[in-house]
């Protein structure tokens, strides 16, 4: 029953997650700090989220230079771009 409790409120989370475009972006960039490069079906599967989603906000994040990605065959390993990732983590959200 404890196992059925834990699924049902993590579905509950990332629906919430996927609902907040910002509460969306602080999770890939927290899940992609914990993890030292993810691919776009890594962030999608870790967040509960479609995979199309995850492709499009790492795009947008790229574009603003928040994370990074290097090519390895087919896929593109996402991860933080360190000097200016940092500012967007914290609270007040200001990026210098």
């Amino acid at each position: 029953m404890r196992i059925l409790f834990g699924l049902v409120k993590a579905m509950q989370e990332n629906r919430v997650i996927a609902r907040n475009p910002s509460i969306l972006r602080s999770a890939i960039l927290e899940t992609l700090q914990k993890h030292n490069g993810l691919t776009i079906s890594d962030v999608s599967r870790v967040l509960g989220i479609h995979y199309t989603t995850a492709s499009k906000y790492l795009a947008v994040m790229e574009a603003e230079n928040l994370v990074t990605h290097r090519q390895i065959g087919m896929a593109k390993l996402f991860s933080l771009d360190n000097q200016r990732s940092e500012a967007s983590l914290q609270p007040d959200g200001v990026i210098a």
